[in-house]
């Protein structure tokens, strides 16, 4: 995966494209992130949690 990162980033910096298709790839490139972003994210939403549910994340927080 990481190879076909480093391959990519030559291919980008290797291109020559306009100002649009520039912002267009850009463009994706964030969507990509946020939704990779999204499948690892380890954050926990205290927000919406039942009272049970942050002593649980404490608990294993503190490893209890």
């Amino acid at each position: 995966m990481l190879a076909d990162l480093d391959a990519f980033e030559k291919a980008l910096n290797e291109a020559s494209v306009d100002d649009v298709l520039h912002q267009q790839i850009a463009s994706r490139l964030d969507v990509l992130r946020t939704r990779w972003a999204k499948t690892t994210s380890t954050e926990k939403d205290f927000e919406s949690a039942s009272d049970d549910e942050i002593f649980a994340m404490l608990d294993e927080e503190l490893g209890l």
